[in-house]
């Protein structure tokens, strides 16, 4: 199903950009929920693996570097 360009620009970690596991069992899920479709059906789908470096570097989270505390 394409995902309209609006709901992609208001995706939010969390709420929409799902973050499980870590490491070799991490996997991240895009989920929109019915009111955010144009058929009105809920939407989840993985995001592919070679784009979590990408994820990890938006979000400051790259695991060579790791934020300073």
């Amino acid at each position: 199903m394409p995902i309209r360009i609006r709901s992609l620009a208001e995706l939010e970690i969390g709420e929409n950009i799902l973050d499980f596991g870590k490491g070799l069992r991490r996997q991240v899920r895009i989920y929109l929920p019915e009111e955010k479709t144009k058929t009105s059906r809920a939407y989840e789908a993985p995001l592919p693996k070679h784009i979590y470096p990408l994820l990890d570097a938006w979000l400051g989270e790259d695991e060579n570097n790791p934020p300073e505390a």
